[in-house]
This record gives structure tokens, sequence and C-alpha cells, in this order.
């Protein structure tokens, strides 16, 4: 995909302007979410879809889904938990740590950082 296909978040001053796109957004999440406590792994999306997958943006982490909207965004992230993380916790503490992230790094505000949980990674 061309740079075309990217969505930008815009920041415009006397100096000049600052694009910032939406993949570096998505890499920021993804990390922010992989280092919060009780956290196994990013989840695909859909796992089961081979079609989705070609349509994954090269270089947007799986489990990432970024939707930007007048200088806002709102950022879907799907993971996998620890087992014996207590779910609510981990779920609150990857939305607070995405939406800080994100908003302290590039300085977007972030409208809603929505943590879908698709299972729970048993330690062998």
């Amino acid at each position: 995909m061309g740079e075309n296909s990217r969505d930008y978040y815009f920041i415009e001053d006397e100096q000049g302007s600052i694009r910032v796109s939406d993949e570096v957004i998505a890499v920021i999440a993804a990390t922010a979410a992989k280092e919060t406590e009780g956290v196994h792994s990013l989840s695909p999306v859909t796992s089961t879809s081979d079609l989705a997958d070609f349509f994954v943006k090269k270089g947007v982490p799986k489990g990432i889904c970024v939707t930007m909207n007048s200088g806002t965004c709102t950022i879907d992230v799907h993971l996998l938990i620890q087992a014996g993380a207590v779910v609510t916790e981990v779920a609150q503490n990857v939305q607070l740590n995405v939406k800080n992230a994100v908003e302290s790094m590039v300085g977007m505000p972030v409208t809603a950082s929505n943590v879908f949980v698709a299972g729970v990674a048993l330690q062998k």
C-alpha cells in the first residue's frame, strides 16, 4: 500500500507542520499494551480470517486498530491475558496506558481506548 492509504494526524504551527501516521499511533499503542502487567500478547483482530490479514496495513501491529476522526482517535486493542490475572483490572490498565502513551507521545486526544480480551494464555 502506498502512502495515500495512511491516515495522518496534522499539527500546524508557525514553524511548519508535522504529520504523524496512524501506523505510528498503532505502534505506540501496541507497545503500551504489551508493557502492561498481566498482558500475555496482542491477538489478531480476527484470528480465523485469512482475508482480514490480507487487508491489514503493512507495519501496523496485529491486534491494534486506530480510527482517526477530526484530530482525535479511537484505539481498539485485541489481546490475550496471562493466566491468573484479573481480567477487568488488566483491561482497565491497558486502556489507561494506551491513552496516556498516545496522548503524551503524539499529543493527539484519544476519545476511546477499547480493549477486547480474546482469551487467556495458559502457561505450561
